[in-house]
């Protein structure tokens, strides 16, 4: 059976050569021209680990889901500043480096957001069908990579 193809190479090196959010340009917009590697999770799966608390007993003490907690720690959910304060308190973590850390974070995701709105403004622009949408996303995956 032949795989269906609603698209045309050349329309594809097109997407491909559109200026795509990264993580580089959102650490430079967000200040940081070294990109920081450290995270909410960075910092507190270890400070958990060091002091031989699992993620249940930490999301009972600080009452929220054990799923919510394992987001945080996989940096999935940016917690509140309350929520984070009790994380802090709970793990013995600075707030202030802390509250930093998420603040830094939450500019680099609203830049990223940024940049994909852009990315979506310009595929409707093109007035591509959902099938050629489709095959497009899966030509990125393909020669993209994961």
């Amino acid at each position: 059976m032949a795989t269906r193809v609603y698209y045309r190479e050349e329309e594809m090196d097109e997407l491909l050569k559109y200026p795509w959010p990264d993580d580089a340009d959102a650490n430079k917009k967000a200040g940081d021209e070294k990109g920081s590697k450290e995270t909410i999770g960075s910092m507190i799966t270890p400070a958990r680990e060091r002091l031989g608390y699992s993620m249940g007993e930490c999301s009972r003490r600080i009452d929220v889901s054990h799923s919510y907690w394992h987001q945080m720690e996989h940096d999935k959910e940016l917690p509140s500043i309350a929520l984070l304060s009790k994380v802090c308190r709970l793990l013995g973590l600075d707030f202030d480096k802390a509250t930093k850390i998420r603040e830094h974070t939450k500019k680099q995701k609203d830049i990223r957001k940024q940049g994909e709105k852009k990315v979506l403004a310009w595929i409707r622009s093109k007035k591509w069908t959902a099938n050629k949408i489709e095959d497009a996303l899966e030509f990125l995956k393909k020669r993209m990579g994961p």
